[in-house]
């Protein structure tokens, strides 16, 4: 699905560039050096567009949902990447697959996983906003906190550009964040359900 630029995206743009060519541009990104979209709304503010509203929601339910079943892969790919390593890589003349701590640990993630895939799986059948969110906000955290769990069982190599699991972690942090981050589209099944 191609998503065409209207009005305000192309009047955002032109903000980003007025901003870009300030001194504290810097200030501004997010901690992964890039804008936010939801910034847009504070630059035109800052710029002395106010009266300018920005809709909460600009690019309606496909990429979010197209972003939850992402994170889903994600997080099966980390974790059979986290699975095989923690088979080969010994400890003490065993595998470090065989202590319980670490079995712990890959069994949550997939228990996280497991109970995120329906909400993903519902939400892409109905593209009802209220399961959208649901998808979106049980994705990003499962697969958050499969990152969290695959990296903590690779160690200090999960991190080098030699293993491609450091990709995606950092997929998983931006993914996380992307069409709202998970306590964003928490706030919005509250509202929803008036609680």
């Amino acid at each position: 699905m191609r998503f065409e630029l209207d009005e305000l995206q192309l009047d955002a743009q032109e903000t980003i560039r007025k901003i870009v060519q300030e001194d504290d541009a810097l200030d501004r990104l997010d901690e992964f050096g890039a804008f936010d979209p939801s910034l847009v709304a504070v630059t035109f503010q800052e710029i002395g567009n106010a009266g300018v509203v920005v809709p909460e929601d600009r690019y309606g339910e496909p990429p979010a949902l197209a972003a939850a079943a992402q994170l889903l892969g994600l997080g099966h790919r980390m974790l059979v990447l986290t699975v095989d390593y923690v088979k080969e890589r010994k400890q003490f003349g065993v595998p470090v697959g065989s202590f319980q701590a670490v079995k712990h640990q890959l069994a949550d993630s997939l228990k996280e996983l497991a109970f995120a895939r329906p909400a993903v799986w519902r939400a892409a059948a109905t593209l009802e906003p209220r399961d959208v969110s649901m998808a979106k906000a049980m994705a990003s955290d499962a697969a958050s906190f499969v990152a969290r769990r695959a990296l903590q069982c690779h160690g200090a190599i999960g991190y080098t550009v030699e293993y491609e699991l450091h990709r995606y972690l950092k997929q998983t942090w931006v993914l996380a964040r992307a069409f709202g981050d998970a306590a964003r589209h928490r706030d919005r099944i509250a509202k929803e359900l008036k609680i």
